[in-house]
């Protein structure tokens, strides 16, 4: 067991004297605060607490940063001070505020988006609606579970002993891990995934595995036959997917 280390109460109550809050007097000594309280309530002393003052800013200083453009975070840097304080100011100058105002997530924004992709991705909502990422998940997945929208995971398919990821047929898409796509209309998404799925048709392997990937994704077999159909028919077949060795 480790050596107990010994409290110098007298000390505790010297400082307490002084105004030092358990914190304060526990940096003083090297102990946790948790052990000052202790036996600060041995000796029937109430707990104290220091008020911090807000730090005051240089006001002709903030306005010359404001002046110049900089951001809140800038200024709040160039003042040794904090985001919240500069929100502060501004407010209470009536200043404009340059913080950029969120738009509002709504299901027909979502909606109208996809409809002018064709499909969608977490990280697009977020950026769009300058949102979390967290949230912009949520939103999907309750047009997801009301049934406008419809999701197409690009994970990893198998055929024998050959492995192929989705990331390898949808490079273009520059999809890390197994990002999911959203969109509404099948008869469209599969014109766009036509358009940038990299496969060679004549590599039974490789077909054979993004079929299976299509199939995963529930898409029906007429749809598979339409993507297979619009592939096809392009005049310059996209460079042969690289497989990935096992």
């Amino acid at each position: 067991m480790g050596r107990v280390r010994k409290v110098d109460i007298e000390k505790i109550k010297e400082l307490y004297i002084k105004g030092y809050s358990d914190y304060r007097i526990a940096r003083e000594l090297d102990i946790t605060s948790w052990t000052v309280g202790y036996h600060r309530r041995k000796l029937g002393l109430p707990a104290l607490y220091e008020r911090r003052r807000p730090k005051r800013i240089d006001f002709e200083k903030f306005k010359q940063l404001y002046a110049q453009g900089l951001t809140y975070r800038q200024i709040a840097k160039q003042l040794g001070t904090t985001i919240g304080t500069v929100c502060a100011y501004v407010t209470k100058y009536k200043l404009a505020n340059r913080r950029p105002r969120r738009i509002k997530v709504t299901d027909d924004g979502i909606l109208r988006l996809v409809e002018q992709k064709g499909y969608v991705t977490v990280d697009d909502i977020a950026k769009n609606f300058k949102v979390h990422i967290f949230t912009a998940r949520e939103h999907l997945h309750r047009l997801e579970r009301k049934g406008l929208l419809k999701r197409f995971k690009v994970g990893r398919s198998y055929t024998g002993s050959q492995r192929y990821s989705g990331v390898d047929f949808f490079r273009t898409l520059n999809i890390r891990g197994n990002k999911i796509l959203y969109y509404s209309d099948e008869k469209r998404f599969i014109e766009l995934l036509s358009k940038v799925a990299e496969v060679d048709l004549n590599d039974r392997g490789a077909k054979r595995s993004l079929t299976a990937l299509l199939r995963d994704n529930n898409l029906p077999d007429e749809l598979i036959d339409l993507f297979y159909k619009l592939k096809s028919s392009f005049s310059t077949t996209p460079s042969t997917t690289e497989q990935v060795a096992r």
